[in-house]
């Protein structure tokens, strides 16, 4: 640190913790104008040292104002950073007086198999919502589905490797790695790990 201080040819940048509920948006830019196509509260307290994210959950129970700050701000953020077609997710804080602060944008998608919790329309995936709008094939209905979804993130605390899971509604143990399709608590259930 006294090396980058004391040598005013190095960057440095100094970031500081900011309160509150966090979420992340999901857009789509086109000819410069943004559509929020889905927002995700954030529910687990992401209060530090580390922040490792667990759950994401669509719609947002933030209230209509809030939403409208929230979607307003990730447009302002986007077109600042030049940013005119294609995908872009926004990570944000809610603070307790209400202050949006913007923690990440980035022309890109949600991450991993977290898309897999977004369907719009007629059960288009984001995915090839995005690859439509590439291909200029503008999809006529962007609406997400009614259903909540959500996502959770197990986050483990060493090495490990995932040998099996009991489904207790059935009664059965399940080995080795993979997906265990047709889970009783919801849609989907994956399992991936990297080594």
């Amino acid at each position: 640190m006294r090396t980058i201080v004391n040598d005013p040819s190095e960057r440095l940048l100094v970031e500081r913790f900011v309160p509150g509920d966090e979420v992340a948006v999901e857009g789509l830019l086109s000819s410069g104008r943004l559509k929020v196509l889905a927002v995700f509260d954030k529910p687990d307290p992401l209060d530090g040292p580390y922040f490792e994210e667990t759950i994401y959950v669509t719609p947002s129970r933030k209230d209509p104002a809030t939403l409208g700050h929230i979607d307003t701000t990730a447009a302002e953020r986007a077109a600042a950073l030049g940013l005119t077609e294609g995908p872009v997710h926004v990570e944000l804080r809610i603070g307790p007086d209400a202050t949006v602060t913007v923690l990440e944008v980035a022309a890109r998608s949600i991450g991993g198999l977290c898309s897999r919790a977004l369907r719009f329309g007629a059960g288009v995936s984001l995915e090839e919502l995005i690859i439509r709008h590439a291909l200029d094939l503008r999809p006529q209905d962007l609406a997400r589905e009614a259903q909540a979804s959500g996502v959770m993130m197990l986050p483990i605390r060493a090495a490990a490797c995932l040998i099996g899971w009991t489904d207790r509604k059935r009664r059965s143990r399940r080995r080795g790695r993979g997906t265990g399709r047709d889970d009783p608590f919801g849609k989907d259930a994956s399992a991936t790990a990297r080594r």
